[in-house]
């Protein structure tokens, strides 16, 4: 085995020892392919050194978790999405209250979470 995949391994191993000990919160269950899929979307639509990008995009989800729970960030970022689809589909959330609520609610603390972190 080599140093590198001694290094990877025991970082793994560690990773996942201190995810057991630690009990998850409730806003911290957003799963590990959401959160990657958040930030590239993030830094694809922000501009800025890359690496930068990294870390503000990370930060504004770590924001938004410990607000959130798994669903409710799912439901609020779906229903902020959906409210700019066009023709008659759209409209069913469009003009939905509920919709809007949720949708609001979402981007009133994704806009606090990316003033937090410095993005934008």
């Amino acid at each position: 085995m080599t140093r590198i995949n001694r290094l990877i391994l025991s970082v793994a191993t560690v990773a996942g020892l201190s995810s057991l000990a630690a009990p998850a919160t409730a806003g911290n269950d957003i799963p590990t392919v959401e959160r990657v899929d958040f930030v590239l979307e993030c830094m694809r639509s922000n501009s800025g050194p890359r690496q930068e990008l990294l870390y503000k995009c990370s930060c504004t989800l770590d924001e938004l978790a410990k607000v959130f729970t798994h669903d409710q960030f799912v439901d609020g970022l779906t229903a902020a999405n959906a409210m700019s689809i066009g023709g008659e589909r759209g409209a069913v959330l469009r003009d939905s209250e509920g919709a809007k609520t949720e949708a609001a609610g979402y981007r009133g603390v994704l806009a606090k979470a990316k003033k937090a972190c410095f993005l934008n």
